[in-house]
C-alpha cells in the first residue's frame, strides 16, 4: 500500500513538472552563445534622449530568460518593464525583480578587469552606464581579447558589435551598471574554463633607465589564458593597468622613480591572483666628471643617462703621454679613449692615465702605438715587445667596446662602427712576470664608403618623400 502511495505521488510530480514546463515556456535544452545573440534579442530605444538604461535592461533580461530555457523572452519590452523598473519616467531603480529575474546596481571601478570579472560571471551580459555621458549599453561578452556589446541607441548598428563602436560609453567614463543576481545563466557548450596558472618568468630588459627610454617587459606564456593584465608600481602606489594579448609589451617613457610590473594571466573565468615582480628604476640626468689626475685641461662633466660618447678633448701633463680614461685614479692602463662611449648609469668620475714619457734611447718592454682601421676591415696591433721579457712568453689582447672595435686571439682588430676603443696587449712572461700596453683604435669610413652612405642617406630621404 506505501509502495503504491509513492508511486501515485512521483508520477503527480512528473506531470506537475510537464506541465510548469509547458505553460511556462521553459525548454529541456539549456541554451548557447549563439542563442543569446540572435538578432530578436536585440532593441532599440523608444526615444532618443530617453530610456537607454530601460531597452539595455531590457535586453538583459531576454538573454536571461533564454539562459534559463524560457521561450516567452520575446514578451519583454520597453513598456512591460517600465511599470516595475522605473520609479519616475524613466529613471530606474537600482533594484527590481520582473518575472523572477533580479536585478541590481553598483558603482563601476572603471577598470576593464572588473568588467571581464562580471561577464564572466554573467554571461546574459551587464547594462554599463555613463553619468558623464548620460549613456548606457548592454556589454555582452569578452571574446579574443576584445569587449562587445549592444547599443539601444538608434545611431550604431543593431545587435553585437564591438564596444568600441558604441556611442560616448567606455569603461574609462563608465560609472554605475546594472547585472542580474538571479536566476544563475550558464550556457551549454561554453567550456569550463579555470582560471589560468601564475606568470613565472617575468623581466624587464634592463633594470635602470632614462626618462627618455621606452621600457620592455616580457614573460612565459601560460596555458589556458586568454589574455594578460599589466600593473605598474611607482614607489609604492599602483600608477598604471593595461592588457595585452601577447608575452611582451613595451611602455612608453615614465617619470623618475622605482618601478615594480606585475603580470596576470587571465581568461573567460577570470584572473590569476599571483604573480611575481620585476622591478626596475627610472632616473633623470646624472652626471660624469673628469679628473685631469696630476695633469690639466680636462674637458667638462657632462649629463646623461645610458650610452653617452665622452668628450673628445684630452688633458695634458708635461713629461706624460695621456693614454685615456679609467674608473681609478692609480689604473696604469686606460678602460676609455676619448670619444668612447660610456655607459652612465649614476654619478661617476672618470681619472686620466698617464705614461711617462721615455728618456732618450730608453725603451719600455712592452709598446703599442695608435692606430686606425677602416670600417669592416681589418688591421693588426702591433706591439714592440722587448727582448728583456724573455722567451715563452704569452700575448692575450682585450678591446675595451666590441661594438666599435673587435680583437682576435692574434692582435687582429676589426672596424664594427665608427669611432674609437682601447686595444689592451698583456704580456705574461715565463717567469711570471705580467706586462702590458694599450693604444687607441679609430674606426672611420673610406671615402668611398662615406660618398655610399651619402647616397642612401639620399635615398631614404627621397622614400620619405613619396610616401608623404
Amino acid at each position: 500500500m506505501t509502495k503504491r502511495i509513492q508511486s501515485t505521488i512521483s508520477c503527480l510530480l512528473c506531470l506537475a513538472t510537464m506541465f510548469l514546463m509547458i505553460t511556462c515556456g521553459f525548454s529541456a535544452s539549456a541554451a548557447t552563445f549563439d542563442d543569446l545573440n540572435q538578432p530578436g534579442v536585440f532593441c532599440k530605444q523608444s526615444v532618443s534622449n530617453g530610456p537607454c538604461i530601460l531597452a539595455s535592461c531590457v535586453m538583459m533580461i531576454r538573454r536571461t530568460l533564454i539562459g534559463v530555457g524560457d521561450a516567452n523572452w520575446k514578451s519583454v519590452t520597453e513598456s512591460s518593464l517600465k511599470s516595475v523598473a522605473c520609479s519616475s519616467g524613466y529613471t530606474m531603480k537600482h533594484n527590481f525583480e520582473y518575472r523572477g529575474v533580479s536585478v541590481a546596481h553598483g558603482t563601476f571601478d572603471q577598470s576593464s578587469s572588473t568588467l571581464r570579472s562580471l561577464l564572466a560571471q554573467h554571461p546574459e551580459g551587464v547594462v554599463l552606464y555613463s553619468a558623464n555621458r548620460g549613456h548606457a549599453v548592454l556589454v555582452t561578452d569578452y571574446t579574443n581579447g576584445s569587449f562587445y556589446a549592444a547599443d539601444p541607441l538608434n545611431a550604431p548598428e543593431v545587435g553585437r558589435i564591438p564596444f568600441s563602436q558604441v556611442h560616448k560609453v567606455t569603461v574609462s567614463n563608465a560609472s554605475a551598471y546594472w547585472y542580474v543576481t538571479s536566476p544563475k545563466v550558464t550556457l551549454s557548450g561554453a567550456s569550463a574554463a579555470a582560471v589560468p596558472g601564475a606568470v613565472t618568468e617575468l623581466s624587464s630588459d634592463k633594470t635602470a633607465y632614462s626618462t627618455a627610454d621606452s621600457i620592455t617587459v616580457s614573460w612565459n606564456a601560460v596555458a589556458g589564458a586568454t589574455d594578460y593584465l599589466l600593473s605598474f608600481w611607482k614607489d609604492g602606489t599602483k600608477v598604471s593597468e593595461t592588457h595585452c594579448a601577447k608575452t611582451t609589451f613595451t611602455q612608453s617613457p615614465l617619470s623618475a622613480g622605482s618601478y615594480s610590473v606585475r603580470v596576470f594571466p587571465g581568461n573567460a573565468a577570470g584572473y590569476q591572483t599571483e604573480s611575481p615582480a620585476c622591478s626596475f628604476t627610472v632616473q633623470g640626468s646624472v652626471r660624469l666628471t673628469y679628473n685631469a689626475n696630476g695633469g690639466a685641461g680636462e674637458p667638462s662633466g657632462q649629463t646623461g643617462f645610458g650610452r653617452i660618447k665622452l668628450s673628445d678633448l684630452k688633458p695634458v701633463r708635461s713629461g706624460f703621454s695621456f693614454l685615456g680614461w679609467a674608473k681609478t685614479a692609480d689604473a696604469v692602463l686606460p678602460q676609455y679613449s676619448a670619444g668612447a662611449n660610456f655607459e652612465l648609469t649614476g654619478d661617476a668620475t672618470l681619472y686620466a692615465v698617464w705614461r711617462k714619457e721615455s728618456a732618450e734611447g730608453e725603451h719600455r718592454p712592452v709598446e703599442l702605438s695608435d692606430f686606425t682601421v677602416t670600417y669592416k676591415a681589418k688591421a693588426q696591433a702591433k706591439p714592440v715587445i722587448d727582448e728583456s721579457v724573455g722567451a715563452g712568453y704569452t700575448v692575450v689582447y682585450s678591446s675595451s667596446d666590441p661594438e666599435v672595435a673587435t680583437v682576435n686571439e692574434k692582435g687582429e682588430v676589426t672596424g664594427v662602427s665608427c669611432g674609437t676603443a682601447i686595444i689592451t696587449c698583456t704580456v705574461n712572461a715565463a717567469n711570471g712576470t705580467v706586462l702590458a700596453d694599450a693604444c687607441t683604435v679609430t674606426v672611420r669610413y673610406s671615402l668611398f664608403q662615406w660618398i655610399l652612405r651619402f647616397m642612401m642617406m639620399g635615398l631614404e630621404l627621397i622614400m620619405k618623400l613619396i610616401e608623404k
